[in-house]
Formats: C-alpha cells, sequence, structure tokens
C-alpha cells in the first residue's frame, strides 16, 4: 500500500478540507472530511451520503517517533518523516 493515493480532490469548505478517501481493504472511495483539533489531532472522516454514517479516524501528535514507527518508516524508506516527531492513530465511530 506504499504509495497508493488515498485522499483525493480535497478543498477547504466551511472550516474543513472535503474530498475523498479511498479505503483499499474495501476498494471502495468514500467522500470525507478532514479536521485539525485545538490540540493538534486530526480527525479524518469517511462516509456515505451523510457524514453520519461513517467512521473517523484520529491522528494524534507525538513527541517522539517511537522505534516500531522508524522501523515501519525506515521500510518505505520514510524515516526521515520522524526527524521532527510523528503521528499516531486511533478509530473513533
Amino acid at each position: 500500500v506504499v504509495g497508493l493515493q488515498v485522499l483525493s480532490n480535497y478543498e477547504f469548505k466551511r472550516g474543513r478540507w472535503r474530498g475523498r478517501i479511498y479505503d483499499p481493504g474495501s476498494g471502495h472511495t468514500f467522500k470525507s472530511f478532514i479536521k485539525r483539533d485545538a490540540d493538534g489531532s486530526l480527525r479524518v472522516r469517511g462516509y456515505v451520503g451523510l457524514a453520519l454514517f461513517g467512521k473517523t479516524q484520529v491522528f494524534e501528535p507525538v513527541s517522539a517517533c517511537t522505534e516500531q514507527i522508524v522501523g515501519m518508516l525506515d521500510t518505505a524508506d520514510l524515516g526521515h518523516l520522524c526527524a521532527n516527531g510523528g503521528v499516531v492513530a486511533t478509530m473513533h465511530d
């Protein structure tokens, strides 16, 4: 999945980025929006029809990359992304 484009056609509207998100697990593309919270977290919500019918994934900033994160990024030749910290993801309905 490395290098696969999962976000497309984003435009900033009404305080959030709106566009499309591709789910490689299902092979479907969904409407979505991305919003930054006051604490720096990013909320990414993908949905069908109304945003009510979707799932949100929250990416929270971390102060430093763990050894596991660095290892995964190194595998994808992206280890440089941990030079100034990184992010972790949690799922929310």
